[in-house]
């Protein structure tokens, strides 16, 4: 049984219209963690608001997933998954993560 997705996180259908945007590139990561995991420590950090360092465990090194961040952001990644995801239920409050991330 697949575990229900936590709040801020990615659904199953959502992952999966997203999906290929992420694994076009795995050149590009910082990290062994799965995309899904740390686009939805994105997520987390783009609802709450709050620091990297803060980070729930689940979602692996904060400094990780900061850089995996960086790279998503200027190559269009996470530009064109947030594109998708507006607007969705449970994602109406996703908007550009340039207004939205304070990096250290």
């Amino acid at each position: 049984m697949t575990p229900m997705p936590k709040r801020f996180e990615t659904k199953i259908a959502q992952w999966r219209q997203v999906e290929p945007l992420f694994s076009a590139d795995h050149s590009a990561r910082v990290t062994a963690l799965p995309d899904r995991t740390m686009f939805n420590g994105i997520l987390w950090i783009m609802q709450t608001g709050e620091w990297w360092d803060v980070l729930p465990p689940r979602y692996g090194d904060p400094h990780a997933l900061q850089k995996q961040f960086e790279i998503w952001l200027a190559n269009g990644t996470l530009k064109k998954a947030i594109d998708q995801l507006k607007g969705q239920p449970g994602m109406e409050w996703v908007n550009h993560p340039t207004a939205l991330i304070r990096v250290e």
